[in-house]
């Protein structure tokens, strides 16, 4: 066999192996998971929304609390209960979640009803956590417009549209309220008991909205708190979430026990 006769045969050699390989494929892209699907659709009018879902809001059997504020417990052990206004927020809940996971702590979080709508399964995943959800009004009204301002009807709505949003994402009622920004009245303490819910306040507040602080300064307000003390924080906090790890690891290595709102309202103070 000649040399260019043994080339040839090289190379149809090589084409009879090649058509033998396996071909390349080219992976399928992953499919996006669908956007989670809100209780109701949000409108250029939260408070019609609000309107909306207070309209359905079925508070059949609900009784008013034992007690209809709560600042605290009454004690000298060393507990305390921490609370998070203002979500459900994406991100930001899910790395407060991560933390509390992480140091073994339950919390409470107040939410806001026109979020709870935007994001149910961001609000499921807190109570499946074993988290308390509670009721931190509907379009957290501030300014001039507040809760201690609304008549009777605006407030009730305000509260009844968040305790259905919640319990349509969770299957739960929630039975603690806090009100937006402080801004109580005898009505709004009232309308909170009626529909099944003790207002909560308490301290310290760990001011952690304020851009002025800093996660240091954060922290140094909320390691004031006292025994049967309600740990006042937010969702969406840098500061928070800086601090909150020291913090709660300062606590146990001094013999705090964080516990929830329910122990504390079984030792509530009268304040």
């Amino acid at each position: 066999m000649t040399s260019i006769q043994s080339l040839v045969a090289s190379v149809v050699l090589l084409g009879l192996v090649g058509c033998n390989q396996p071909k390349a494929t080219t992976p399928e892209p992953p499919t996006a998971k669908p956007a989670p699907k809100p209780t109701a659709s949000l409108t250029d009018d939260p408070a019609k929304l609000r309107d909306e879902l207070a309209a359905k809001d079925d508070d059949t059997g609900v009784r008013p609390p034992r007690q209809a504020k709560l600042y605290g417990g009454k004690t000298t052990e060393k507990i305390c209960a921490l609370t998070f206004d203002d979500g459900p927020k994406p991100e930001w809940t899910e790395k407060l979640l991560a933390v509390l996971k992480e140091a073994d702590v339950k919390a409470t979080f107040f939410l806001v009803g026109k979020q709870v709508v935007q994001y149910p399964e961001l609000t499921k995943k807190i109570a499946d956590a074993g988290h308390i959800v509670g009721n931190h009004t509907f379009t957290h009204p501030q300014g001039d417009k507040n809760m201690a301002t609304m008549d009777e009807d605006e407030v009730a709505a305000e509260m009844k549209g968040t305790c259905r949003a919640v319990q349509d994402a969770t299957g739960v009622r929630p039975k603690y309220f806090r009100p937006a920004g402080g801004h109580v009245n005898s009505l709004v303490i009232n309308t909170s008991a009626a529909n099944g819910m003790m207002s909560v306040f308490g301290g310290p507040n760990g001011d952690d909205t304020n851009p002025k602080k800093t996660a240091e300064m954060v922290e140094k307000e909320i390691m004031k708190v006292k025994p049967g003390g309600i740990v006042w924080l937010h969702t969406g906090s840098q500061q928070t979430l800086d601090c909150l790890p020291r913090f709660l690891a300062k606590l146990k290595a001094d013999g705090w026990k964080i516990v929830t709102l329910d122990d504390l309202a079984k030792i509530a103070r009268s304040d």
